[in-house]
């Protein structure tokens, strides 16, 4: 497959624990976030479940610890410099993941000299404190009560994942990826979207543990801005001829177009991204057209509708993709659908409705982009068709603007680039990278680094998709601390499982904090007045202020 990542061991982990949970959990997110590595997380949940670690397990701890140590040191001075600018909680965070990530280096150097009643009783400790540390750089509490009932959901953890070759890493990675069909990223990856984080800074809901990927995984970091549109399963001819405009105005720029694989107007979008690259095929260079990106609601092996079934391959013909953040033998619930309109919403930087009812999949997506702070666009229609009432609601109660013709697009989208560099180009930016990698007296630079001395002559766009070439091609990997570097001067790389490339931090993390300025003409949505997203499961969410109010309720 092109364009496919090596799975690392943080992301291998996480993948085991998805599978085991089933669907996307706040319980999971807050465990990782306290104990700073899904690898932690998963070693305490099956240590006592196995009469020793998995030796690839056990290794890769083995390695994030070593590698830890530093990255706790430099945070901790970084934090202290900043602790007189309201940083105490962070540093305090910084304190409490370092003495954590002591205590799980040492349960796990003796977990085979313990004895299994001891050993169980300090794994799960040890995971009650990750949890509680976790939520509480999450903004969230947990008391006695939420304890109770997250014991008793991760014995229903333990109960799936020994059902797994937890010790045969070849059989699971075969297992994960259905033998190679898919890929699994994290976001240990250059190539991981990291608007998806938007997702647990504004809203209570959670990013993703990972993803599995069908294609070109190139197409998440294609586009800094890219669009979603979507709308009703059951639309007209003329939703259907307006939606293909939308979408081939934005690919024909070079954007990104992210819809959900459903009939009507998804597949309109979905087909127009592939009609722009066929047009280039003829004397143009297919490779200046937008992606195409769908976002499954169920596993990969349940992608759907079986109508859409040529599409979906037309997409990965293309050079697109088909995603989901759950296990592909996972069916699509209906609940599920409602999920996946998060990950559509936070991924766009804009989302466009196009012919929706009054109560529809599409306007959940909308409520989740207003929450997100995206702005919200609504093609209107014949004000006697019931199947755009519910973008005339949208605009008439101030949660979206119109989109008056289709030219007005242009107004939210940035500026045309090629999703992919030239091949000339690409080199250029690579070369000046790898040189940089060898002259900088090191074994590894910092991001800001490589971003400062290397932006005066090419854009951050072009050194990002650079990045994800080179990691792709495994010349240079991710240190803990963030900061990149050969693979060449690497003493010893054993596996491509090991977490030498484990920091959740990416390149495109930087995003965040450098959005481009959206056009300030049109107002943002209301958040206030969108529709509430009831009917999300409760796995997803957590609520303002307790944690174990949520914990209780599942």
């Amino acid at each position: 497959m092109s364009g496919t990542p090596h799975i690392t061991s943080e992301t291998l982990a996480r993948a085991i624990l998805t599978k085991a949970i089933g669907e996307p959990d706040s319980l999971a997110y807050g465990l990782i976030q306290g104990a700073g590595s899904g690898i932690f997380v998963l070693a305490l949940i099956v240590a006592p479940i196995t009469s020793s670690l998995p030796q690839w397990l056990y290794e890769a701890i083995q390695q994030y610890a070593a590698l830890s140590l530093a990255q706790h040191n430099a945070q901790f001075q970084d934090d202290t410099q900043q602790r007189y600018n309201d940083n105490r909680p962070q540093l305090t965070h910084t304190k409490q993941l370092k003495a954590l990530h002591e205590e799980i280096q040492a349960y796990c150097n003796h977990t085979q000299q313990t004895k299994y009643h001891a050993r169980q009783c300090t794994a799960d400790a040890l995971l009650d404190k990750a949890l509680i540390i976790g939520c509480a750089q999450w903004g969230k509490t947990i008391h006695q009560q939420g304890l109770t009932r997250w014991h008793q959901i991760r014995e229903q953890w333990r109960a799936q994942l020994a059902q797994l070759p937890l010790h045969n890493i070849d059989q699971l990675q075969t297992q994960l990826t259905c033998n190679g069909t898919y890929w699994i990223l994290g976001p240990d990856s250059m190539l991981w979207p990291h608007q998806w984080d938007d997702l647990s800074l504004h809203t209570d809901a959670v990013a993703p543990l990972c993803i599995w990927g069908l294609g070109d995984a190139h197409t998440l970091s294609a586009c800094a801005k890219p669009i979603a549109l979507v709308g009703s399963r059951y639309a007209s001819p003329a939703g259907i001829r307006i939606t293909q405009q939308l979408a081939l105005h934005a690919a024909r720029l070079g954007h990104t177009v992210v819809s959900g694989g459903a009939m009507g107007i998804d597949a309109a979008a979905h087909a127009a991204c592939i009609q722009a690259r066929h047009e280039r095929s003829t004397g143009q260079d297919e490779a200046q057209a937008g992606r195409t990106l769908a976002i499954i609601a169920g596993g990969l092996n349940h992608r759907g509708p079986v109508r859409n079934r040529p599409l979906f391959e037309q997409i990965v013909q293309a050079h697109g993709a088909l995603i989901s953040e759950m296990a592909p033998e996972e069916i699509p619930r209906p609940h599920r659908f409602l999920l996946r309109n998060r990950l559509i919403a936070a991924y766009a930087s804009t989302v466009i409705i196009v012919q929706a009812q009054a109560r529809s999949g599409a306007l959940n997506t909308a409520t989740w982009a207003a929450d997100l702070a995206r702005p919200v666009l609504a093609v209107p229609g014949d004000i006697q068709e019931g199947h755009h009432t519910g973008c005339h609601e949208l605009v008439y109660q101030g949660k979206a603007t119109l989109l008056p013709y289709p030219q007005a697009l242009d107004d939210w989208l940035h500026e045309a680039h090629a999703p992919m560099l030239s091949s000339t180009a690409q080199q250029r930016v690579q070369s000046a990278i790898l040189k940089l990698l060898d002259t900088a007296g090191t074994t590894s630079i910092s991001m800001t680094t490589l971003l400062n001395t290397l932006q005066p002559s090419f854009s951050k766009h072009d050194i990002l998709a650079a990045l994800g070439l080179l990691e792709i091609d495994q010349r240079i990997e991710r240190t803990m601390q963030g900061s990149i570097r050969s693979v060449a001067r690497t003493t010893s790389r054993t596996s491509t499982t090991l977490p030498t490339e484990t920091a959740v931090t990416s390149a495109h993390h930087t995003l965040l904090h450098n959005k481009p300025v959206l056009p300030s003409k049109p107002e943002l949505p209301n958040q206030s007045a969108l529709p509430s997203q009831a009917g999300l499961p409760i796995q997803a969410t957590l609520p303002n202020q307790q944690l174990e109010l949520q914990i209780d309720t599942l």
